[in-house]
């Protein structure tokens, strides 16, 4: 494109910012190496590169903003075109009459023109206000520039399409010099999609969010929740730290990851003194109860029957504080919790799994 071809041109960003950082950087690879050379042997090219590539990173990001903003807001009308960064738009699609509104709505560029040809001016901003929302920038940036306004041009068609501009009045003279007198197209009816659009916003969202809410509520109301009771069938709830202490690390790490709160206690058979069973269980919100079993007992876990409860009970053999004991876990969707046998080793799985099955029936409750 030879430079006579171009009637009007304007950058959003002047040249001398680019300039400066250039200057930067030159004065950085020149004076650093002089002030502060290298160790060794090193060139000054080597050093003066080393400099500019490394110390200059801030000035070229800087470039490169700079850069973009103006490569991608430069404006340039032709004799054929009208050229917004990358994109190119041929005057003979934009609308002479909208052009003829602009130049009517700006006081200092309608002192300059010709008496304005008599026009619906009504019709035609009706036509820019439904253009407006159909119009995609020019350019290719993400945005407009900060503190650079968007105004439409509306193509012959009836769309339109937006350029970020702070010389509306120079662009519309030298677009009013090269389009031709085509007129803008007739008020098209709205697009059904413009319609049903708002109607699902404002019927369709408020049924999802109340459904929600009823939905959430009653999973609320429904939810299970567990503390520690101080009485399970003939068990009394009777604390001993130092064991508490000695078996609770070996489930508080699984209980920290799938559980909100739990704790831990130790009990007894009644008249007992000696502690026969540790328990530790917890609330929350258990995404998967069997993976939460095999994380603290093991693949090769028993299964056994959670009873009247949903959720699922296994059992398992493990080594706790240097002695092997039987532990059976449960889990379910609000709570889990893990009951030790410390007595009688002859107690088998299903004398443990019913102890468990009444701890966790005495202190379960349902939530709201």
């Amino acid at each position: 494109m030879r430079r006579g071809d171009i009637l009007y041109r304007w950058n959003v960003l002047p040249w001398w910012p680019l300039a400066l950082c250039w200057a930067a950087l030159i004065a950085l690879a020149v004076v650093m190496p002089i002030v502060q050379p290298a160790r060794g042997d090193v060139p000054f090219v080597v050093d003066a590169l080393g400099y500019a590539l490394v110390w200059g990173i801030p000035a070229w990001v800087a470039l490169l903003a700079m850069w973009s903003v103006r490569h991608f807001g430069r404006i340039v009308v032709t004799r054929t075109e009208l050229r917004v960064g990358r994109h190119h738009v041929p005057v003979d699609r934009l609308s002479r009459d909208h052009l003829y509104l602009l130049a009517h709505d700006l006081p200092e560029l309608r002192a300059r023109l010709e008496p304005l040809p008599d026009l619906p001016w009504p019709r035609l901003r009706l036509l820019a206000r439904q253009a407006r929302w159909s119009g995609r920038p020019l350019g290719g940036a993400f945005a407009a520039p900060f503190g650079v306004r968007t105004h439409p041009l509306v193509l012959a068609g009836g769309p339109a399409v937006e350029v970020a501009t702070r010389d509306l009045a120079g662009l519309v003279e030298a677009l009013l010099g090269v389009v031709p007198a085509t007129p803008a197209a007739d008020a098209a009816q709205p697009r059904r999609t413009g319609v049903l659009l708002p109607v699902a916003l404002v019927v369709v969202l408020p049924v999802l969010i109340v459904g929600g809410l009823v939905w959430y509520v009653g999973a609320a109301a429904g939810r299970t929740a567990f503390t520690l009771p101080d009485r399970a069938g003939d068990l009394v709830r009777r604390d001993d730290a130092g064991l508490i202490n000695d078996v609770g690390p070996a489930f508080t790490g699984v209980a920290r990851v799938h559980l909100d709160t739990y704790a831990a206690a130790t009990y007894v058979r009644d008249r007992g003194k000696r502690p026969a069973y540790f328990v530790l269980g917890g609330e929350g919100t258990v995404q998967s109860p069997p993976r939460l079993l095999r994380q603290a007992l093991g693949a090769d876990a028993q299964r056994l029957d959670p009873g009247t409860r949903a959720g699922s009970l296994w059992c398992a053999t493990r080594e706790l504080a240097g002695t092997w004991r039987r532990v059976c876990g449960w889990a379910d969707a609000g709570t889990a919790g893990f009951v030790v046998g410390l007595g009688s080793p002859r107690e088998g799985y299903a004398e443990l799994a019913a102890r468990t099955r009444a701890v966790r029936a005495a202190g379960t409750r349902t939530a709201g």
